[in-house]
């Protein structure tokens, strides 16, 4: 089951949307980063 959803994650990753995902959840996840550190 594993083994299945890292193909299929990976055939999703090969994709442009996979991409376009990617980077969504890329900037978000440095725009949280980021928002952590400035309240410290």
């Amino acid at each position: 089951m594993a083994t299945n959803e890292l193909i299929a994650w990976l055939g999703i990753k090969s994709t442009w949307q996979g991409i376009v995902a990617q980077v969504y959840v890329f900037a978000i996840f440095s725009f949280y980063i980021l928002k952590s550190k400035n309240q410290e």
